[in-house]
Order: structure tokens, then sequence, then C-alpha cells
């Protein structure tokens, strides 16, 4: 693996402010081009850098990339790192998002009927041309690759190019293409990796494409709630994800613990 390590990091112990200042460095570089909130890329950074400490094996993978932010969060964190053995991938149609269906749920609907709104951006379209052009402005090309085609028909002729994955970021949206990221990829999530799912909260049919997917096949894994805030009452979060092996919130308290990384949110909100 890159060196990485914890013997590197160690260096950084004193350092949480500059983990800190390093992790906002990134989210500037990287924003115009995520409608991802700052605090869920700022886990999304806690998580990439947990498996290099851990030395956990495989490439970086998102499904739905719109401009490509998540994924030049995820490799400039490996260039800053020295790594040079693991990749990024993208996969995206680079045509936008397919229509919603009733599986999807109200919101989803809303979004599809809704194309003035500015929420809506041209429904997520962004050409594989603009993201490739945006990689090689931010020095990136060398971290990351990226695949054209809808989730079914991409899915089964590129998953053997992506090898073991140790990060699966599912930001797809509709019931249909989280079940065809989750059947295609999900068994090349290697032990102590993670699956991350964007719009678990959001989308009816991403919350029904996991549950069900789980269910079929008998797996015992937990869902976690990541950035969640409890106001007046109510409780909310802003992605969910589930490891295979012990969860993530352990996984980072231990993390913590041993001040390999830090658990104060850089941008101070």
């Amino acid at each position: 693996m890159g060196p990485y390590t914890e013997d590197l990091y160690k260096g950084q112990r004193e350092g949480s402010r500059r983990s800190a200042e390093e992790i906002t460095a990134v989210l500037e570089r990287i924003g115009p081009f995520t409608q991802v909130l700052p605090e869920s890329l700022v886990e999304l950074a806690h998580q990439v850098r947990a498996v290099l400490i851990e030395d956990i094996p495989g490439s970086f993978v998102e499904c739905g990339v719109w401009r490509g932010g998540a994924c030049f969060l995820m490799a400039e964190l490996l260039r800053l790192a020295g790594v040079t053995d693991r990749k990024v991938w993208g996969i995206d149609s680079f045509e936008g998002l397919p229509p919603p269906q009733e599986i999807d749920g109200p919101a989803a609907l809303a979004y599809g009927r809704n194309t003035a709104s500015p929420a809506y951006l041209d429904n997520c379209f962004a050409s594989l041309e603009e993201v490739q052009g945006i990689a090689e402005r931010l020095g990136l090309t060398a971290y990351t690759e990226f695949v054209k085609g809808w989730f079914a028909d991409a899915l089964p002729v590129h998953r053997e190019r992506l090898g073991a994955i140790a990060i699966l970021r599912i930001d797809a949206d509709w019931y249909s293409s989280v079940r065809s990221c989750l059947e295609h990829l999900y068994d090349q999530v290697v032990t102590g990796g993670m699956v991350i799912l964007d719009d678990y909260y959001t989308y009816d049919g991403c919350a029904a494409a996991v549950h069900e997917f789980l269910g079929q096949r008998r797996l015992n894994h937990r869902i976690e709630g990541v950035v969640c805030q409890s106001k007046w009452g109510a409780h909310s979060c802003q992605t969910a994800v589930f490891r295979k092996g012990r969860t993530w919130k352990h996984m980072k308290k231990k993390l913590v613990k041993r001040r390999l990384i830090d658990d104060l949110h850089p941008l101070g909100r």
C-alpha cells in the first residue's frame, strides 16, 4: 500500500488543527463541483483517511458523479497522502438522471416535475468531457478514472476493472439505480470496507433498495446515520453508511481516541 500509515500520521497527532486546515483547503478546491453538504464531505474525508490508516485494501468507487466533487475529494486526499497504488473510479451516465418511479416516493416525483427549480440543475447533467476537464485542472487525472454508462449496463462490463473496493459511495438517487449498484458491486467491497448511501434519508426508493437487498441476502449490516442532528425533538441525518465488519462509528471512535483522526468539524459548524 501507499505510505499513508500510522507511522506517517503520528507526526500529525499534535496537529488536529493542521488536519482541519488541510480538509478545509480540500473542500474549498472541490466545493464548486459537488452538491454534497460540507459536513458529509468532512465525514467522507475521515472515512478515506481511516481506510488508509487501517490499510484496508481496495479502490474508491462513486456511483453517481455529477461534476465529480466527491470523487475529487477522495482523489485529493490520495494525492496529499502520496498514495499511488489506488484509484478513484467515478461511474455515471453523464446524461443526467433517469425518470423517478412511484417507488422512489413523493420527493423524487416532485423533483422530476419541478424542472424550473434551481435544485433541478438540468436533471443533474454534466458531461464526461466536463468532468474530465475539471480533473485535469485540479491536477487529479492520474488519481481518477471515469466510466460512462447507465449502471445496469456499465457495471457488469467494468466491475472487474474496479477490483477490490474499500469505499463504495452510492449517490444514485432512485430505487433501480441504487439496487443495480448494490447487486453488481457489493461483493467486491472488502472486509472492513464501507458502503456510503447518499440518498438514504432523502428518497424513499433508495431506502427501499437498500433494505430489500440486505434482506434478500440476509445480511445483518447496521445502517448508521452520518452527520446527525437533533433539534426540537426532531432527528435528521444527511447520509447513511454500513460497513463490512464492526461499525464505522466504532472504527472512528477508535481512531479519534488514538488521535489519528479529528472528530471536530473543521468549518466550525
